[in-house]
């Protein structure tokens, strides 16, 4: 007797890399201009273009006034600039899309590999961002997640606006300062971000049992319609992977 497929379970990895790698390009639109949107003719080495509109959205999702604001100069030109970043924390100015290579994260090595070692150093280029970032001179939102992006790191602690502790946390994760990244994530009260923020750190501790809970309440929170939820839920599937290898 053939057993029927059963949908009540949570989404094969499968499934959820399709959908995470359908959130990062924008095949219908991704050559031409839109409502301002200037797409570079840039391709990434897995052949994927990542729609710096979609981007956009999961970038500010935090930031106050969302809907208003507009991107800062150079803006599709970051978002396409290839990076090795795998353990990405929801913040201001990052987006699920910054995950570019995925084969990394089902290797049955130690995912904490993938982590920085040391601070990275400052991204080349982006003289018109970098001078627009210049021209703030007290602390800022956008301004400060930019810095934080081109790994500009005094400037983004010093444009942070104070009481922001995901966003300082976050700031100290990129910096290579993880286990004092997790321990502000661990004080601040839960809201989605802070549950994703709380699993991902400990998906890339090596902690896929503490994490999945972690993951599975902050997807669970956004909904299907949230731009973080696809990672949310991707990661989630690799901590289950993890623990059925274990």
């Amino acid at each position: 007797m053939t057993r029927p497929a059963s949908h009540d379970g949570p989404p094969a990895l499968t499934d959820l890399m399709v959908r995470f790698l359908a959130q990062r390009s924008d095949a219908a639109s991704a050559a031409v201009e839109l409502n301002g949107w200037e797409v570079e003719p840039y391709e990434l080495a897995t052949g994927y273009r990542i729609d710096p509109r979609a981007a956009w959205q999961a970038a500010t999702c935090l930031l106050p006034a969302a809907p208003d604001l507009a991107p800062p100069p150079e803006w599709p030109a970051l978002v396409q600039l290839p990076v090795a970043l795998w353990a990405i924390p929801c913040a201001w100015g990052l987006f699920p899309q910054r995950l570019q290579q995925l084969p990394p994260l089902l290797a049955a090595a130690p995912l904490q590999r993938l982590l920085p070692a040391s601070e990275p150093p400052a991204l080349p280029g982006f003289a018109a961002l970098r001078r627009w970032i210049a021209q703030h001179a007290a602390p800022a939102p956008l301004p400060a997640a930019c810095a934080r992006l081109l790994h500009d790191w005094t400037a983004a602690e010093q444009l942070l606006p104070p009481g922001e502790g995901n966003e300082l946390a976050a700031l100290h994760w990129l910096r290579g300062q993880h286990q004092r990244a997790l321990e502000l994530w661990d004080q601040i009260p839960e809201r989605p971000h802070i549950l994703f923020n709380r699993g991902m750190a400990r998906l890339f501790f090596d902690q896929p049992r503490e994490a999945l809970p972690f993951l599975r309440q902050a997807a669970a929170l956004w909904g299907p319609d949230h731009p973080w939820q696809p990672l949310a839920q991707l990661y989630a599937a690799v901590a289950q992977l993890r623990l059925a290898a274990a």
